[in-house]
């Protein structure tokens, strides 16, 4: 996507809702948008489909009326823009009703908490820029941190931010409900960062949560059975991108391979399961999930 004029989040999505399997005219998205705060050129607006085409939605023209659909058939619904869109709105929702909100939702897992900072990270990333921001740790101790963005993850309802720590020169994670005061710095250039970080960031897509990787890096195929109760939630939300169903049991449970990196976050997702999530290979992750258990029974 062009660096140039990023595209505003929020006046994305309010054209997507608008616009979302209907047939509309660009004067009048142009004329919507204005009216919700958002007025932008017929230039502009064609960016904005740029973008949403490299999100994968689909543009349908009707060459009759001259008017354009648009279709969100072909796109991943565990992206990260989607999953911002959902927490953008719930944040809004959270506002706008708060005290019904807060007298009738038990809530405790939704956390939008650091959203206001996606925008910023998505053009320091889009830009190549350095970003500056303050982390507080689980301690209550606030340190500034410099860091060259690479990556966004969700893992547990929570966003983290991935990058190369210019102070301590190695690959860090920093969850976004704990930054604030987020600055632009100058620029940097990917190629010029070191090739260990590199490979330790594209071992990212092949670990669960964002804990580091167990001793040797190494992608493997970890055979899970899965059972019904657990497989009717991972078909329609995949815990990874490798999710894969190799065959269904007789009692109803499921054969599932995923390609990962072992680390603690695939061994807490067995544990927490109670028997309901069984590992069938490799074997060789038993004593790791046996030593794991130990330390919760304590």
């Amino acid at each position: 996507m062009s660096s140039n004029n990023y595209p505003s989040l929020q006046r994305i999505s309010i054209l997507i809702d608008f616009c979302l399997d209907r047939f509309i005219s660009k004067k009048e998205m142009i004329k919507f948008l204005e009216e919700n705060g958002h007025a932008i050129s017929s230039r502009t607006l064609n960016r904005d489909f740029e973008f949403l085409k490299s999100m994968d939605y689909e543009f349908i023209r009707d060459s009759t009326s001259k008017k354009i659909k648009i279709s969100d058939q072909y796109i991943e619904r565990n992206s990260l823009f989607n999953r911002f869109r959902e927490l953008k709105a719930l944040e809004e929702m959270k506002i706008k009703f708060d005290v019904e909100y807060q007298t009738y939702v038990i809530d405790s897992e939704s956390k939008s908490k650091g959203l206001g900072n996606i925008k910023n990270i998505f053009k320091a990333i889009d830009h190549k820029r350095i970003i500056a921001f303050k982390h507080t740790k689980r301690t209550g101790l606030t340190e500034n941190r410099i860091l060259a963005p690479m990556q966004l993850k969700v893992s547990d309802h929570i966003w983290y931010i991935i990058g190369y720590d210019t102070q301590k020169k190695e690959l860090r994670i920093f969850g976004l409900d704990r930054i604030s005061d987020l600055e632009e710095k100058e620029r940097f250039d990917p190629k010029q960062l070191p090739s260990s970080f590199i490979a330790n960031l594209k071992l990212q897509h092949y670990l669960l949560g964002v804990t580091f990787p167990f001793k040797g890096n190494k992608i493997e195929t970890i055979i899970l059975q899965v059972s019904t109760l657990y497989m009717n939630i991972w078909k329609s939300h995949p815990i990874h991108h490798s999710q894969k169903i190799l065959e269904e049991n007789l009692d109803g449970s499921y054969k599932v391979s995923l390609m990962l990196i072992p680390n603690i976050d695939l061994v807490k997702l067995i544990i927490s399961s109670l028997g309901e999530i069984k590992l069938l290979s490799p074997l060789n992750l038993n004593p790791m999930l046996q030593e794991y258990y130990k330390k919760i029974k304590i």
